[in-house]
C-alpha cells in the first residue's frame, strides 16, 4: 500500500526520484546477480532470492524518498538496534542454555513450542544446537543481524554523543558474537562485508580519520594468522550451515 501510494503520488504530481549516485552500487551487485542466474545449479532458488534483493532495494528507494532523515533517522536507528539487542539476548541466552522452542513457549497452544532444554525434546540429538532468535532458524536470526548490525557500526563511527557511540559499538561487537554463534557461514561473511563497506564510506565522507584506519589495519595484521585459522576452522565445522 505504501509503495503504491508513493508511485501514484509521484506519477501524479511528477515528482523527482530522489537518485545518489551511491545508487549505482546496489544496482551493479543486482545485475551482477542476475548474471549468477545463467550458471546456477537451481535457478529457481536463485530468482527468488534475486527477487527478494530487488524488493530490499525497492524498499531502500521508498526511504530515501519519503522518510526525512534528519528528523527522524536517529529515533529509526534506534529502534533497530533496540530489536537487534533483543535478538542477540535471545539467540546468546538459548545457545549457552541450549534451549528447544520459542520465547513464547505454548502461549499458541502448540506444545511443541515449548522454551525446554535440547536433551528433553525427543527426538532431537546431544550434540549443541546452533544459536537461534525469535526467528525459528539460526540462518534466518543472522540475516536479520547482518542487515541491522551496520546501523549499530555506523552509529558508533558518525554519533557526536559519547553514549551514542558506545551503545552503537556495544550492540555491533554483541551482534558479531551473536552471529558467530547462529554458525551462518553466509551471515558472518555478510557481516564481514557490511562492517568493511561502513568503514570505507565513513572515511570517505571523513568520520574516521588516517590515524584510526591505520590502526585499525594494524591490528587486523596483526591478529590476522589466529583470524585465519578461527575462520576455517569455523565455516567448516557445520556443513549444514
Amino acid at each position: 500500500v505504501l509503495l503504491g501510494s508513493w508511485i501514484a503520488r509521484a506519477i501524479i504530481k511528477r515528482e523527482a526520484l530522489y537518485w545518489p549516485a551511491i545508487n549505482y552500487f546496489p544496482l551493479a551487485y543486482l545485475a551482477w546477480a542476475t548474471l549468477g542466474l545463467l550458471f546456477s545449479s537451481y535457478p529457481s532458488l536463485t530468482i527468488f532470492e534475486l527477487i527478494r534483493q530487488c524488493k530490499f532495494f525497492i524498499i531502500y528507494l521508498f526511504i530515501i524518498n519519503n522518510v526525512n532523515t534528519r528528523k527522524l533517522g536517529q529515533i529509526i536507528i534506534l529502534l533497530l538496534l533496540a530489536g537487534a539487542f533483543i535478538q542477540e539476548g535471545v539467540t546468546l541466552g538459548k545457545y549457552q542454555f541450549q534451549l528447544e522452542g520459542t520465547v513464547l513457549g505454548d502461549t499458541f497452544g502448540d506444545e511443541s513450542d515449548r522454551l525446554v532444554p535440547t536433551g528433553t525434546v525427543t527426538g532431537e540429538e546431544s550434540e549443541s544446537r546452533r544459536g537461534e532468535g525469535t526467528f525459528g532458524h539460526s540462518n534466518a536470526t543472522a540475516a536479520h543481524l547482518e542487515l541491522v548490525l551496520p546501523f549499530a557500526l555506523v552509529l558508533f563511527l558518525t554519533s557526536p554523543r559519547p553514549k551514542e557511540r558506545w551503545l552503537g559499538l556495544f550492540v555491533f561487537l554483541l551482534g558479531v558474537v551473536t552471529v558467530y554463534v547462529t554458525f551462518s557461514r553466509g551471515g558472518m561473511v555478510g557481516l564481514l562485508v557490511a562492517a568493511s563497506v561502513c568503514m570505507a564510506v565513513a572515511f570517505a565522507r571523513g568520520f574516521v580519520s588516517r590515524t584510526t584506519i591505520a590502526a585499525i589495519l594494524s591490528v587486523g595484521v596483526l591478529l590476522s594468522p589466529i583470524a585465519i585459522n578461527k575462520l576455517s576452522s569455523y565455516f567448516a565445522v557445520r556443513e549444514e550451515a
